[in-house]
């Protein structure tokens, strides 16, 4: 089996999404006792906010990079 490493525009996607459902995730995994240890960190978050800045420059290029078609 080959494992490939997601893009770094997957992981910018999936970085997006957590911070979008941030609430929703902190009150699932607080009403659990056991899943309480899973509930991010205010520094997670920040830096996954910081990473976003970054990576979401670099993934409107990669889109429009990837267009089969590029209108100049």
């Amino acid at each position: 089996m080959i494992y490939c490493f997601p893009s770094w525009n997957s992981t910018y996607k999936i970085i997006e999404r957590i911070l979008e459902q941030e609430k929703a995730i902190f009150k699932v995994l607080g009403s659990d006792k056991k899943f309480v240890h899973l509930i991010l960190k205010e520094e997670m978050i920040a830096l996954m906010k910081s990473v976003i800045a970054g990576l979401g420059k670099a993934a409107v290029l990669t889109d429009l990079l990837s267009r089969k078609t590029i209108q100049v």
